[in-house]
């Protein structure tokens, strides 16, 4: 078990949880050929994604990222996690990796769909 470790700056907890997240996916690839990526959406997690988005270390094109959880609106709403994710996450290096958003339109989600 790790013990509790102490940053700085948000900038050095970003930059730790991006480089540990990077080995991660490293690893998964390298033992599966891909890798599977769930994140939160919000504003919170977007320096992280920024940083985590910009390891060129990381097979991206091997990576698939989806969210935990979502509003169910559009993209293009400024509420949709999904678009807080392409923004901030899926630039850079890391636009090679698919995104599977939650959000699939309409209304309310397809219940049937869903069972």
């Amino acid at each position: 078990m790790l013990g509790r470790r102490n940053f700085g700056s948000k900038d050095e907890l970003a930059t730790a949880l991006a480089d540990a997240v990077a080995g991660h996916l490293r690893a998964a690839i390298a033992a599966r050929g891909q890798a599977s990526l769930a994140v939160s959406g919000g504003t919170t997690p977007a320096l992280f994604f920024r940083i985590l988005g910009g390891h060129q270390d990381v097979a991206w094109e091997h990576v698939v990222v989806t969210l935990v959880d979502e509003r169910w609106v559009d993209e293009t709403s400024e509420r949709s996690n999904g678009r807080l994710v392409k923004a901030d996450l899926l630039q850079g290096p890391a636009a090679a990796a698919r995104f599977v958003p939650l959000y699939s339109g309409g209304e309310a989600p397809d219940t049937e769909a869903l069972a």
